[in-house]
C-alpha cells in the first residue's frame, strides 16, 4: 500500500485532521487559560487545581464511559462531545469576559474545565471504537504512529500559538480559536464512512449499565493477554512523567546547565518521537509488531543509561532522543495489538480501563521520582528506570512465548 493512497483516503486523512485539530485547541486553552488565571489571581495554586480537576472525577466515570460507548453509534456519541466541548469552551469566553468575583470565576472555571475533562472519557474511547472497526491491524500501527507525531506537532503548536496570542490579544481570542477547533474536529468525524459493526441502544443508561461495567472489567482482568499488553506499556507510558519529574533538576545538578540546555533536552525527546512516529507511516512493509516492541524496549534502555551515565549535553539529548525513538516503536504497536485483540462490543470499556490504567501508575511512577530526588541523584534515576526497562523486556520475551505455547497464537503481523 502506497504512503498517499493511505493517508490521503478519506476516513484517514478525516480522523487525523480531526485529531490535529483537537490536539491544537486543546493546548492552545489551557496556556491561555492558565495564563489568564494567574493574571486574574496571581495564585498558583489554582493552576494546580486546574489541572488536577479532572482526574478524579475523570477516573470514576470512565468505567461507565466506556460501556456507554459500547452501547452507542460511536460515531455520532464523539460528534456530539466534539460539539459540547466547544459550547463549554464558548461558555469559557464569557466567564474570561465578564467581570466576576474571584472565587466565583474560579469555581466557574473549574467546573466548566472538569464538564469538558469527562466530556473526554466520552470521546477517547468512541475514537478507539471507530479505528478497531474501520482499519486492519496494520493500518492501524501506522495511523497511530502518524498520528502519535502529529500530537507531538500540533500540541507544541497550540502551546506556542497561544502564547503569542495571549501576548497581544485578550483571553477570549484564543479561546475562541479553540472552539472552532472542536467544530472543526466534530465536522471532521460526521463526514467519515462509518456503519457500526456492533447493534446499539443509542446510548441509554439504565441500571443495567453496572452491570456493563463489570462484565467489561472482567473481560478484562480474566484474560491474560489484555492484562499482558496493560502490563508492556507500564514504564513507557510513565516515561514522559519520569522525565517531567526530573529533568529540571538533572539538568541543573547533573550537566551543571541552565535553561538552555533544559529545553534542548525536551526538544532532543519530542523530536526523536516526531521522526519515527512519521518514518514509520511511510513504511509500507509488515514487521511482526512484538519484534518491533522488543527493539523499543531495548533502545528505551539505552537512552536511560546514556542519560543516567552522560556528562555532557550533547550525549544526554541523544539519550532524550532514543527514549523519544523507542517511545513511538512500542506505544502505537501495543495499542493496535490491543484494538485488534479485543472484541468488538468490549472495545469503549477496555479502552476506558486503558486509560485509567496509565492515568493512575504514569503519576505515581512521576511522584515517585520526584521522592527519590530526596535521596539520591538524579542520573541515579535514570539508570533505575533502565535496569526496571531490561526487567520488563526480559519479563516481555518471556511471557511471550508462552503466550504462542499455550494458545498457539500468531502474535503481531
Amino acid at each position: 500500500m502506497k504512503f498517499d493512497s493511505f493517508f490521503l483516503k478519506r476516513n484517514t486523512f478525516l480522523l487525523l485532521l480531526s485529531s490535529s485539530a483537537s490536539f491544537f485547541g486543546t493546548n492552545m486553552q489551557f496556556i491561555a487559560i492558565s495564563w489568564f488565571i494567574l493574571e486574574k489571581t496571581d495564585n498558583p495554586l489554582y493552576i494546580s487545581l486546574l489541572v488536577s480537576v479532572g482526574m478524579i472525577p475523570g477516573l470514576l466515570m470512565s468505567p461507565i464511559a466506556g460501556a456507554v460507548v459500547d452501547r452507542s453509534n460511536k460515531k455520532i456519541l464523539a460528534v456530539k462531545m466534539d460539539f459540547i466541548r466547544a459550547i463549554l469552551v464558548l461558555i469559557l469566553v464569557i466567564i474570561c469576559l465578564i467581570d466576576l468575583p474571584e472565587k466565583l470565576f474560579i469555581t466557574l472555571t473549574l467546573v466548566n474545565s472538569l464538564l469538558i475533562t469527562l466530556c473526554g472519557n466520552f470521546y477517547f474511547p468512541s475514537i478507539s471504537g471507530i479505528l478497531k472497526e474501520i482499519f486492519d491491524q496494520h493500518e492501524l500501527m501506522r495511523l497511530i504512529s502518524i498520528n502519535s507525531s502529529l500530537s507531538q506537532i500540533f500540541s507544541a503548536l497550540g502551546a506556542a500559538f497561544a502564547g503569542v496570542l495571549v501576548a497581544f490579544f485578550h483571553v477570549s481570542t484564543v479561546l475562541l480559536i479553540d472552539a472552532l477547533t472542536f467544530i472543526i474536529s466534530g465536522v471532521c468525524l460526521l463526514l467519515l464512512n462509518y456503519s457500526p459493526k456492533i447493534k446499539n441502544n443509542n446510548g441509554k443508561i439504565n441500571f443495567s449499565i453496572f452491570e456493563d461495567v463489570f462484565q467489561g472489567l472482567k473481560y478484562s482482568l480474566k484474560d491474560t493477554y489484555i492484562t499482558f499488553l496493560f502490563l508492556v506499556g507500564l514504564i513507557p507510558s510513565a516515561t514522559i512523567y519520569i522525565i517531567n519529574s526530573t529533568l529540571s533538576v538533572y539538568t541543573k545538578e547533573h550537566l551543571n546547565m541552565g535553561s538552555f540546555a533544559y529545553g534542548i533536552l525536551d526538544s532532543s525527546y519530542a523530536i526523536g518521537a516526531v521522526v519515527v512516529g512519521i518514518t514509520l507511516a511511510f513504511i509500507k512493509k509488515t514487521f511482526n509488531q512484538f519484534t518491533t516492541i522488543f527493539v523499543g524496549y531495548t533502545i528505551l534502555i539505552v537512552g536511560f543509561l546514556v542519560i543516567g551515565l552522560s556528562k555532557f549535553l550533547i550525549l544526554s539529548a541523544l539519550g532524550f532522543a532514543f527514549i523519544g525513538f523507542s517511545l513511538m516503536l512500542i506505544n502505537p504497536n501495543r495499542r493496535s495489538l490491543l484494538l485488534s485483540y479485543i472484541k468488538e462490543e468490549y472495545v469503549g470499556r477496555v479502552s476506558s480501563l486503558n486509560w485509567m490504567f496509565y492515568s493512575i501508575t504514569g503519576p505515581i511512577l512521576g511522584i515517585l521520582s520526584t521522592l527519590l530526588l530526596k535521596s539520591t541523584s538524579s542520573n541515579l534515576i535514570f539508570i533505575i528506570f533502565g535496569a526496571l526497562s531490561l526487567i520488563s523486556l526480559i519479563a516481555l520475551m518471556i511471557n511471550v512465548k508462552q503466550h504462542n505455547q499455550k494458545n498457539n497464537v500468531k502474535l503481531g503481523a
